[in-house]
């Protein structure tokens, strides 16, 4: 007959404690086998849970025999749907007779019972079926010994102990019967161990046989002294699992230590410590015994492995994602792989590791590996993570792999090296033969990285910090003991250099043997003669082969030169002198925008030139008979073409620059003297178009200047000849520079001049039409520009645009004049005019992070010009023209200019 939702009778025989337990009694955890989720949503069979079958209790005397009808009620013993209620009884001891298999639903020994053996050490085989997940519960205090030792799981069920004050199960191996085997046999289900509190435990002496999953859960101990045969997995997800003597999992394919839980193998005779994969979080003990794991599946454990034994991976894969301070060290053995880390931000292991098979890195974090290896195996660097390797690993002979992340040797790694495409390499220590097809990078920026042996560029790329600056610069350094071979990449990452000049050069690879290899600047900030080139500050810097005084060392340098030339072709690299040039050995090579924010500070000085009164303005004599008052206007345009050398500038650059101008202007007399002199005081506005053309051996580039002007004029004209004539302009200006080799360095800067000059003369009638003038101008002029940041990130400001410019010179005029009309006259003016031009300053300075540039012209220069005017009208209407060249005394004709004017006047 079958019973539902019946409970145990309610009398002092039969308490009615704490049933089974409901799903809310048991813990939550993941499904591991088959039914195991079944023991979380179990319902309780007291109170709200619902039984199948009947609960049948045990009345027999002690030593009674199971199967007897007597020693139950109803008078029948429990089957395979009843529950089996031990309690109330006076009974010790009960006894299973040989026969045949018993099946039974479940046991319960309740809170009370007396009960704690079952004898015959050749009891039959006794099935369970579990009722609701359970198949036996002990709420007892006392410790059922000799329990069920030839039991078959016919469905997951667990084996419970419940009471606060201890209590619990022991499974003694005992004596064999031959023929008959003893244990447990899970007939491939789980088997769960829930020993709910801390006191409560299960001894068992007797192997776990069969397919299936063991489960500990609950607070208490599972302990074994068996060597457990079964096929499947051992899940400790709460408690512990100790084992001591012979006891061992090694058939188990997984040991899974949950957070909290323990595994202790303490106590297991030596060499008995052995599994097949470890998972999980918790902790596992081996006292000062080493844990072997013979068959890793790739488990992943993140607990802690505690021992003084050490640990030896003897086949497959095991990945360690904890924080291990097992001492004692590690083996891994050939074919077998260790994996610290799984891809986040954990895994290691202290002491040192002898690896005949792969020990591989998997962290996405940085990390401090300070343990030596040895063995001829493999090592593997992977994942995202940095890996930092200070240990002395100098006696290991097998192949370090940097498959991705960054690997960096900060110590000793003897054998071979290959670096992969997806990968990083570096450090301060010293390596073996190596391969690269990825990334190197020597030092931990600023440093040394070794190369005990051969070096062999597959693609791959070298990337080099350096402090860019002069010789002994501090950077990045590769030093290979043997030979080179293959093609590298090299990127130069300055370190807050500000640039200078080298002589023999930055050393950034180091050959000790034959230099085969191929290293080849990359990623640069422009390209100078098919070069890559890297700028710091006012200098740039590539890279070449062999040093400047060891031409045949076969090393790797980063130079600020050009080329090597002789020092009487060397350009200064001094500020300019009118009678020495101080030359170097080696020819500077600046970035490209230094030659022209070097013709930028001087173009402006060039456009920002005054005229001549002659060129201004013509002849302002308006009548035969003296000066003529009134108001005129003008304009005029002129052209000029400028070529200068590069003898006096610190970068060698030669500037051609093209000048046009227009100005007009009007003005009028203030004050006519009775002997026909006259004060005339005049404003004029200015546009004028400057395009310079810098050529230097570190780069051509370009400077257009629009400029707007105001000025004024007073000038004098004395009866008697002599003239004064002062003169001030203020002009601003917008220029855009560009280099040829780099593009747009500077867009819209802005800039200004100021010019003041004051110019006298006499004229001397000398007869037959002819004058005389002798003359005298002294022009101050001062040009500035806007600080910028150009695109390399070097600054750039005007520190001296100063200029004092004398002119000595003398025009001989000869003028004709006729009557058209009664009324009307005509005049022609032609003259020529020899000068002498001096200047009196420094030359123009240009700042290019904090490195001064300066240039200027020759400083005394001769010329000629000739010009004339018509004028028709009485002289109310005139148009003048003037040409001049002019070049430097010293080096004749290596600078030069050319200007060309043209002008229309009328008065009213």
């Amino acid at each position: 007959m079958s019973i539902h939702n019946k409970k145990a009778p309610a009398s002092p025989a039969s308490p009615v404690s704490p049933a089974f337990p409901s799903s809310s009694d048991l813990p939550r955890r993941s499904p591991v086998a088959k039914g195991v989720s079944l023991l979380m949503a179990a319902a309780a069979l007291s109170g709200s849970g619902a039984a199948l079958g009947a609960d049948i209790v045990f009345r027999g005397s002690t030593l009674a025999a199971w199967s007897a009808t007597g020693s139950w009620t109803g008078g029948a013993a429990p089957g395979r749907n009843d529950r089996a209620i031990l309690g109330g009884t006076s009974a010790t001891r009960i006894n299973f007779l040989n026969g045949p298999a018993i099946e039974i639903g479940s046991v319960w020994i309740r809170d009370g019972s007396v009960v704690s053996r079952f004898d015959n050490e050749a009891m039959p085989e006794v099935h369970l079926y579990g009722t609701d997940g359970v198949g036996v519960q002990n709420d007892s205090a006392i410790t059922m010994q000799t329990f069920f030792r030839r039991t078959v799981l016919e469905n997951d069920i667990s084996i419970r102990a419940t009471n606060v004050n201890g209590g619990g199960y022991t499974m003694p191996n005992g004596l064999t019967v031959a023929g008959l085997w003893k244990g447990i046999d899970l007939n491939g289900h789980t088997l769960t161990f829930d020993m709910v509190n801390a006191v409560n435990r299960t001894d068992l002496g007797v192997a776990i046989r069969g397919q299936g999953d063991v489960v500990k859960i609950g607070a208490g101990v599972f302990a074994t002294t068996a060597a457990h045969e079964y096929i499947g997995r051992l899940f400790v997800d709460a408690g512990s699992v100790v084992l001591t003597g012979g006891g061992s999992f090694a058939n188990a394919s997984e040991v899974n230590v949950k957070s909290g839980a323990v595994f202790d193998a303490s106590g297991v005779a030596p060499g008995s410590a052995t599994i097949q994969s470890l998972s999980g979080d918790g902790r596992v003990v081996m006292g000062n015994k080493r844990l072997d794991i013979t068959n890793g599946s790739a488990t992943v454990f993140g607990g802690n492995i505690e021992t003084t034994g050490g640990l030896g991976i003897v086949g497959g894969t095991q990945v360690l994602s904890g924080a291990n301070t097992y001492a004692g060290g590690t083996t891994i053995a050939s074919g077998a792989t260790l994996q610290l880390g799984n891809s986040g931000s954990g895994g290691s292991i202290t002491g040192d590791v002898a690896a005949n098979g792969t020990l591989a890195f998997q962290r996405a974090d940085n990390w401090t590996f300070d343990s030596g290896v040895s063995g001829n195996g493999a090592i593997v660097q992977r994942g995202t993570g940095k890996t930092v390797m200070t240990g002395d690993s100098s006696s290991f002979t097998g192949n370090t792999t940097v498959q991705s992340g960054t690997l960096a040797v900060n110590g000793r790694l003897g054998g071979s090296m290959d670096v992969l495409s997806a990968a990083r390499l570096q450090g301060s220590g010293i390596i073996g033969n190596t391969t690269n097809a990825g990334t190197i990078a020597p030092g931990n920026s600023l440093g040394t990285l070794t190369v005990a042996g051969n070096y062999a560029g597959n693609g791959g790329a070298l990337e080099i910090e350096s402090v860019l600056g002069g010789d002994n610069s501090a950077t990045d350094k590769l030093v290979v003991t043997g030979n080179t071979s293959g093609s590298t990449n090299v990127r130069v990452i300055n370190v807050g250099g500000s640039g200078a000049q080298t002589v023999e050069g930055i050393k950034v690879v180091d050959v000790g043997g034959t230099s085969g290899g191929s290293f080849t600047l990359v990623g640069g900030d422009y390209t100078f003669r098919g070069r890559q080139a890297v700028v710091a500050g006012a200098y740039a810097y590539t890279l070449q082969k062999n040093g400047s005084s060891t031409p045949t060392d076969g090393d790797w340098y980063l130079r600020s030169t050009v080329t090597e030339v002789a020092p009487s072709d060397s350009a200064s690299t001094q500020p300019p002198s009118d009678t020495t040039q101080t030359v170097s050995a080696v020819q500077p090579l600046y970035q490209p925008g230094v030659p022209v924010y070097e013709a930028y500070a001087q173009s402006l000085q060039a456009i920002t030139r005054l005229p001549t009164l002659q060129q201004r303005v013509g002849s302002r004599q308006w009548s035969e008979g003296g000066l003529a008052g009134g108001t005129g206007a003008w304009a005029r345009t002129e052209g000029e073409l400028r070529g200068s050398s590069s003898k006096h500038s610190t970068s060698g650059t030669a500037v051609d620059t093209d000048v046009w101008r227009v100005q007009a202007g009007a003005d009028h007399a203030l004050w006519q003297a009775r002997d026909g002199g006259a004060l005339v005081a005049g404003l004029a506005a200015t546009y004028v178009r400057g395009n310079a053309r810098a050529r230097s051996p570190s780069g051509d580039g370009r400077v257009n200047t629009d400029g707007y002007g105001l000025g004024g004029t007073m000038t004098w004209y004395g009866a008697n000849g002599v003239y004064a004539d002062a003169q001030a302009q203020f002009t601003w200006y917008r220029s855009d520079l560009n280099s040829d080799l780099a593009g747009r360095m500077a867009s819209g800067n802005h800039g200004d001049g100021k010019a003041f000059s004051l110019e006298l003369g006499k004229r001397t009638e000398v007869g037959n039409a002819l004058t005389l003038t002798p003359q005298a101008q002294l022009m101050w002029s001062q040009t500035s520009f806007d600080d910028f940041t150009d695109r390399f990130g070097a600054r750039v400001s005007s520190q001296n645009g100063k200029s004092l410019l004398g002119r000595a010179g003398i025009s001989i005029d000869h003028k004709n004049r006729w009557q058209e009309t009664s009324t009307q006259s005509r005049s022609r003016n032609v003259y020529g005019i020899f000068n002498l031009n001096y200047e009196f300053l420094d030359a123009a300075r240009v700042n290019v992070a904090d490195v001064a540039f300066l240039r200027r012209d020759n400083r005394l220069w001769t010329g000629a010009g000739v010009g004339g005017s018509y004028a028709w009208n009485n002289d109310r209407t005139m148009v003048y023209a003037e040409a001049s060249v002019n070049t430097p005394l010293r080096n004749f004709g290596d600078s030069y200019s050319v200007q060309l004017m043209a002008g229309l006047r009328a008065r009213f």
